[in-house]
């Protein structure tokens, strides 16, 4: 069992280091960009997200916590119960898996005690799936609020980037494969950095939007290999 935990924690602590590598990532691109008032639109749906949530507060000091302290989960659990349909037990038997946090055992970091003198003095666990899905859920919104305000300039950052593939293909027989935009220094005689660019680029980007388009009730989703029966 302390295998199981182990691995959940190293795991719960990946992802909570993404989770702020991501945040401190798109801030300090942002400041690169010309766009006024864009970094205050990514912070001022950081800020509201950390605001309005207790889960977001407390896996942002979780985060912390793993990193400087000890071990984020204190026990892995495994659940099992037979299935009832139509009032009958079955002979089908449904399966979970959850992590928890023992709310006496991580008070003992000094740093936590603000954020868990919101919970009920009564709750001794802590269930760290149903966090960390709130969590994950804020930060897809924080990242559609960034992408609602990048909308009109990203459309324009597109065309000049099929206008840029299309006129070296006319010009090299189809072939994009060296295309490049470069920056050089002020005077022009130093190559200051380049990144290599193709359409394959664009589609690129439209595919992650799909695919992480929206996260809206993450926090009430789960995985299961559950068939139901046809009614």
């Amino acid at each position: 069992m302390q295998q199981y935990r182990r691995t959940f924690s190293r795991r719960l602590s990946n992802l909570l280091q993404s989770c702020r590598a991501y945040l401190d990532h798109v801030y300090g691109r942002l400041q690169k960009l010309e766009i006024e008032g864009i970094v205050e639109v990514f912070k001022t749906a950081a800020s509201e997200a950390y605001e309005g949530s207790f889960a977001y507060r407390f896996m942002e000091q979780l985060r912390n916590h793993a990193q400087h302290h000890s071990a984020p989960l204190h026990g892995a659990w495994f659940h099992s119960r037979r299935i009832e349909v139509d009032g009958e037990l079955t002979s089908q038997r449904r399966f979970s898996t959850s992590g928890r946090i023992i709310i006496t055992e991580i008070k003992k970091n000094d740093r936590l005690k603000k954020v868990l003198s919101e919970l009920n003095s009564e709750q001794d666990e802590l269930d760290v799936g149903a966090l960390t899905r709130e969590y994950i859920e804020l930060l897809g919104r924080v990242q559609k609020t960034l992408r609602d305000g990048l909308n009109e300039h990203r459309e324009v950052w597109v065309r000049h980037i099929e206008g840029a593939v299309e006129r070296y293909a006319a010009q090299n027989d189809g072939d994009v494969l060296n295309l490049s935009v470069a920056e050089f220094s002020a005077d022009g005689d130093k190559l200051e950095t380049h990144t290599h660019i193709t359409a394959e680029l664009i589609d690129y980007i439209r595919e992650l939007e799909v695919k992480n388009g929206s996260l809206t009730n993450l926090r009430h989703r789960f995985v299961s290999n559950e068939l139901n029966s046809p009614q």
